[in-house]
């Protein structure tokens, strides 16, 4: 399954939306997931916290997910936040579907 961010990922977006998407789908059976940051225009500490979640959540359920798009700047927090050893990262969607594909 591939999310795909369109606007801000910050506090005043209460709904993001994610994780929701993605509990549905874990609940019917699916277990790869990329989220495509593409269109992502903000992003605050709430919607990084927003993302840890939700890979959490598919981790707990066996499953993987995959960002795609991370721009410099939120791969910069994702260094000095040491999400970088947490989350899998790709500089395209395809590649992103691909590994999840061969390693799931």
């Amino acid at each position: 399954m591939v999310l795909q961010v369109q606007g801000p990922l910050t506090i005043g977006e209460r709904d993001f939306g994610i994780r929701r998407a993605v509990r549905t789908a874990l609940d019917s059976g699916s277990r790869a997931f990329v989220v495509d940051l593409e269109g992502l225009t903000l992003i605050d500490s709430s919607g990084v916290a927003e993302i840890a979640t939700t890979h959490t959540a598919v981790a707990n359920r066996g499953g993987r997910l995959a960002l795609c798009h991370v721009s410099d700047k939120l791969r910069d927090v994702f260094v000095i936040t040491r999400l970088n050893t947490v989350f899998e990262t790709h500089a395209t969607e395809a590649a992103a579907v691909a590994a999840l594909t061969v390693q799931t």
